[in-house]
């Protein structure tokens, strides 16, 4: 496949080319806690970007189903049989044509299929957001990996 996981004792990376998609890093351990923490019990959650599989196992126990996107079938095939629960569902498409197509409406929704947390991502993270928001219920919330850093990095230019 085009995936190429490399790992130490502590870390996995998971790298397309030479650029690192994901990886379990304490930083990305803790972006992936507060994420978690807007997850509220009984919700119907979407996450785009299986990554490792982090976000769906730290709200799987408050969620009453996740949908899980994921574009890569080399992820998913890696990822996949390790997280899944009862609740959880993968779905093998792109995160874009899934927001455009999909009416099933949800509580907490996470985006995350950038690889980097550069502000020149924010233009395809609002156009997500606008997607996304199409299919939230009242007072749901939609959650974008490093959206926070990139803004505070726009403000620096």
């Amino acid at each position: 496949g085009n995936i190429k996981k490399q790992s130490n004792r502590k870390t996995i990376f998971l790298y397309q080319g030479n650029t690192s998609w994901m990886s379990s890093t304490p930083m990305e351990y803790l972006h992936m806690c507060r994420a978690a923490q807007w997850c509220k019990n009984g919700d119907k959650a979407l996450v785009g970007g299986l990554g490792l599989g982090l976000l769906p196992l730290l709200i799987e126990k408050k969620s009453s189903e996740i949908d899980v996107v994921e574009i890569n079938p080399d992820v998913i095939n890696l990822v996949w049989k390790y997280i899944k629960t009862n609740n959880m569902v993968i779905i093998q498409n792109d995160i874009e044509n899934y927001l455009s197509q999909t009416s099933k409406k949800n509580n907490y929704i996470f985006l995350d299929t950038w690889a980097t947390a550069d502000y020149l991502n924010l233009v395809y993270i609002t156009k997500l957001k606008d997607k996304a928001k199409k299919i939230l219920l009242p007072k749901g919330k939609v959650i974008c990996w490093a959206e926070s850093i990139m803004k505070e990095e726009l403000k620096k230019e």
